[in-house]
């Protein structure tokens, strides 16, 4: 379960990667797999991540209503994907073009600081500064 990257440089800007990544097959133990060259390596990763992406951009109207309708329901759980607006509207100029993935780490943080998702207060605020790298004002 360890990773070794071994780099050398190539030109003035590029470089060259061996990424050894030991993982564990659950049929056949471990193994060793291999990725020659920094891009492969980063294009490998890339594709394990977007396996199960969902582009909002592509997605018809339709379809697009249902998923904010489902992720309103999961709103004051785990289960957020952060796409349903939650917050107060003191914070909706940080929090409405704030990524999906900052959404959710914002309500995660506030249902573990056991604080209400569509409060206001100054540890609301703290939480979004946290997560969003910039000042909010209360």
């Amino acid at each position: 379960m360890g990773w070794a990257l071994l780099g050398a440089s190539v030109g003035a800007s590029a470089f060259f990667f061996i990424k050894v990544r030991m993982l564990l097959d659950s049929s056949t133990g471990w193994y060793y797999s291999w990725f020659i060259g920094w891009s492969d390596a980063l294009q490998a990763e890339r594709e394990r991540h977007m396996k199960n992406s969902i582009n909002l951009e592509t997605a018809t109207w339709e379809a697009t209503q249902a998923i904010y309708k489902l992720d309103k329901s999961f709103i004051g759980t785990e289960h957020y994907i952060g796409v349903g607006y939650f917050w107060h509207s003191a914070y909706k100029f940080y929090l409405r073009d704030a990524s999906y993935s900052k959404r959710k780490r914002v309500h995660k943080k506030l249902l573990r600081a056991g604080l209400q998702v569509d409060g206001r207060s100054p540890a609301h605020a703290q939480i979004i500064a946290d997560v969003l790298k910039l000042k909010v004002e209360e």
